[in-house]
């Protein structure tokens, strides 16, 4: 099922939610240990009845097949995989930068419409208190506008690098150019500033009941970080030498917006 902006569902069922968030797994790129540090996402599953997956699970830049469209079907049959895996549970799919290549947005867009239990969310979704959004509106300083528009055009026109452009990339993580360029670029106030600005431009600022936003993008694992009223959390990324923690939290889920 997929949303449109500004949707509001009032769920019957009223009782706590236990759920599951993840980002940036980046599977299909060389330099992730997804594979490897599956075993994290598993442990926070046990339980949960709700998974978010809060964008950049797949990575279409840096994929090791052939291209994009070449990528597409194998994205797709792990995400019925790990659906299949927790069948019975509710799933939101956040789209992230490195997720939103225009031929996986179609397909999953299609997946959503076929299957009740999945809901792909272009920009973002607010579940009772909590909203979940991927973060590559802190990339940089940029207006609501921008972002949706021209920013997230762009990756939806992106393309596999080549191997130059790899090779450098590969060469940077062996030397641990990553975690730098990371801690760097994204000082957790400079990543929360920007994202309550944009929440604020969205009119889900914490004067509408926004506690808590859960988000990815930045690679830096992050707990009950404080800004501007509201609390920030991320749950990193697996890559070497970076922290990868999945997250459940409890919610009542009454309410269901969709950014």
């Amino acid at each position: 099922m997929l949303q449109a902006a500004g949707f509001q569902d009032t769920m019957s069922d009223r009782e706590t939610k236990t759920v599951c968030v993840f980002s940036d797994l980046h599977v299909f790129c060389g330099r992730s240990q997804a594979a490897e540090r599956m075993g994290a996402v598993h442990d926070a599953m046990e339980g949960a009845d709700l998974c978010v997956l809060n964008g950049d699970i797949f990575d279409f830049r840096w994929t090791v097949f052939a291209g994009v469209e070449e990528t597409v079907p194998h994205a797709i049959a792990w995400l019925e995989e790990f659906m299949a895996r927790y069948s019975g549970r509710r799933f939101h799919y956040v789209l992230g930068n490195h997720d939103a290549a225009g031929p996986f947005v179609d397909r999953i867009e299609t997946l959503a419409e076929q299957t009740p239990e999945l809901t792909c969310h272009l920009l973002g979704v607010k579940l009772d208190q909590s909203v979940f959004l991927h973060g590559d509106v802190a990339h940089y300083a940029m207006s609501k506008d921008h972002f949706e528009g021209d920013f997230r055009a762009k990756w939806r026109r992106d393309r596999k690098k080549g191997p130059a452009r790899n090779w450098l990339y590969d060469r940077g993580f062996d030397y641990g150019v990553h975690r730098w360029v990371h801690r760097t670029a994204f000082p957790p106030r400079v990543v929360a500033k920007r994202v309550t600005n944009y929440l604020l431009e969205k009119g889900l600022g914490p004067d509408t009941g926004t506690t808590d936003v859960y988000l990815g993008h930045t690679h830096l694992a992050l707990s009950d970080y404080e800004y501007e009223g509201l609390r920030f959390h991320n749950t990193g990324a697996p890559m070497p030498g970076l922290e990868f923690r999945p997250m459940t939290i409890t919610l009542t889920e009454e309410r269901q917006t969709d950014l």
